[in-house]
Formats: structure tokens, C-alpha cells, sequence
């Protein structure tokens, strides 16, 4: 999943580079629009406009529930979107649509994530043999989000409240003990998870950096049960190109 990171990240990171090229030889006519930098499509003024790997970031995980909390840093989601369609009628007014692709993680101590013969996941310390000790465990799910925010702009300030319906289709959890002196770790992918979620979100950025907080409200179950169950929000940082 690491690599999986680093991919992306150096992807997202060439196409900003050659947009801030791009943009660099741009007549003034031309900076009076409104469509971000990275766009390879926008109509006159930029009031439409379609861009490619438009931001990517990464949001720490806050955790309420009964079988584990996550709360260490470790645990977290990181996204980076592919696809985002810009509208902005008004100068202080717009919207964006965009297509994210989206890793979440959950790490745990002292319990392990495993999958039962039928795929869901559970956390405990039975699948562990007597004397375990230095327990980490983790799953993560694989997926993509199709953000809709409505943003209000105040100069270089960006304002912005929406939903993201999430289209999941993979998980998969690790565990790793050591035992009499032996590291073990155990990997298993193809677990079972919901294909539609759905969230809430709120950010603030200036320029190209902002914050931004989701709330997963405990009806939406990214794992169906009797999986572990979640009710979670993230804060975190995203770089907008």
C-alpha cells in the first residue's frame, strides 16, 4: 500500500508541475478566469472548467466505537482526486464535482483485524496464539469518492460545505506478532465491504493549501455486519493544484 502512496503522490505532484508551467506563460487576459491552473478544459471567463488530479491529501482518523479506536496517527485515509469538474457563475460563488480515488486505514494494538471463513472482519486476540506480544494490526479499504461541495470565495480564501457519495471495492487486513523470538504476520485480502457509503464534509483552504474535517455518521457502515463497527470523523490537509 506504501508504493501505492508513492504513486500517486509523484503523479499528482508532475501533473502540478506542469500545470504551474503551463499557467506560467498565460497572457493577463487570460488570469482574469476562473478556472484553476491544472485545467485541460475551460470555457471564456473559466466559468466551466474540467481538471485532471486536482488535489490529493490526507485526513488523521478520530474513532468512537466499542470493538476498537484507532486513534493513533497511523490510522487515517489518503486521497487523490483523478477528475474534477469546476462551475463558478459568480465571483464569490461555485461548485465542484470532482472523482477521487480513496485508501482508508485502520491501525489497532493489543487486537487483531482478521476475516472469518465468510469475509468479514473482526478484531480480537483469539486468532492469536498464547504469548503474543508486540501486536499491530490494520485494514484498509479501497475505493472511489464523488465529492459535491458548494464553495464561497473571499479572495484567495475558499469556503467549502458538501456530501461525497463513496463507491468502495476492496478491503483487506494484515496482523504481525512476535512469538518466542519470531516475527509472524499474517495477510488477508478479498474481505467484504459495503459498495456504497456516503459522508460529510467541510473545508477552508488558502491558495493551493487547506484543511478539511468529514463526519462518517454511524449509519453509514463502510464494512457490512457483523463486521467491526465504525462511527468516525477525519481531519486533515489537502494541496489543491
Amino acid at each position: 500500500m506504501k508504493k501505492l502512496f508513492a504513486i500517486f503522490a509523484l503523479i499528482s505532484l508532475s501533473v502540478a508541475a506542469m500545470a504551474q508551467s503551463n499557467t506560467g506563460s498565460e497572457s493577463d487576459s487570460e488570469s482574469d478566469s476562473y478556472a484553476p491552473v491544472n485545467s485541460i478544459y475551460a470555457s471564456e471567463g473559466g466559468v466551466f472548467s474540467v481538471g485532471l488530479l486536482s488535489r490529493m491529501g490526507y485526513g488523521f482518523y478520530f474513532v468512537d466505537t466499542q470493538d476498537y479506536t484507532p486513534q493513533k496517527l497511523g490510522s487515517g485515509e489518503f486521497f487523490v482526486n483523478l477528475v474534477q469538474f469546476h462551475f463558478r457563475p459568480a465571483e464569490a460563488f461555485g461548485v465542484d464535482l470532482g472523482t477521487d480515488f480513496m485508501v482508508r486505514h485502520f491501525n489497532s494494538v493489543d487486537e487483531a483485524f482478521y476475516q472469518t471463513s465468510d469475509g468479514y472482519i473482526k478484531a480480537g486476540t483469539n486468532v492469536l496464539p498464547t504469548g503474543a506480544q508486540d501486536i499491530h494490526s490494520n485494514f484498509n479499504t479501497f475505493g472511489v469518492n464523488f465529492p459535491l461541495t458548494l464553495n464561497a470565495y473571499f479572495g484567495d480564501f475558499k469556503v467549502g460545505v458538501g456530501a461525497e457519495l463513496g463507491l468502495n471495492f476492496a478491503a483487506e487486513t494484515e496482523y504481525r506478532y512476535r512469538n518466542a523470538r519470531r516475527r509472524v504476520s499474517v495477510s488477508e485480502d478479498k474481505a467484504k465491504v459495503n459498495t456504497l457509503t456516503y459522508d460529510f464534509v467541510a473545508q477552508v483552504s488558502y491558495d493551493y493549501l487547506g484543511v478539511f474535517f468529514k463526519f462518517y455518521p454511524k449509519t453509514m457502515h463502510i464494512l457490512p455486519s457483523p463486521s467491526v463497527d465504525q462511527s468516525f470523523f477525519a481531519l486533515g490537509i489537502q494541496i489543491g493544484f
